[in-house]
């Protein structure tokens, strides 16, 4: 039994470039409550857990990022591997 594993190289490159440009729109949002604490400190204990958002979704983004180029590679890999297959069966 033969089983043939296809990818579509430019389906997954549109892919890729689709998550690529929606990740610069991947902003936290914020509610504050204040549980009886004071003003001030609900306020300070928010932009503490805020600024430790934004490095914890800074850090995704760049995770997010460096797994499509990885994905790009891979694609372009399997699309050189697929070519050179191509040629050896036709001889050349």
């Amino acid at each position: 039994m033969s089983e043939e594993i296809s990818l579509k190289p430019t389906r997954v490159r549109n892919k890729m470039n689709r998550l690529s440009s929606h990740l610069d729109s991947v902003t936290p949002e914020y509610a504050v409550a204040f549980d009886g604490r004071s003003e001030l400190d609900t306020i300070k204990e928010a932009e503490k857990n805020m600024k430790a958002m934004e490095s914890l979704l800074q850090s995704y983004k760049a995770l997010l990022q460096k797994n499509v180029e990885q994905v790009y590679r891979v694609v372009d890999q399997y699309e050189e591997a697929d070519q050179q297959v191509s040629r050896q069966i036709k001889g050349g």
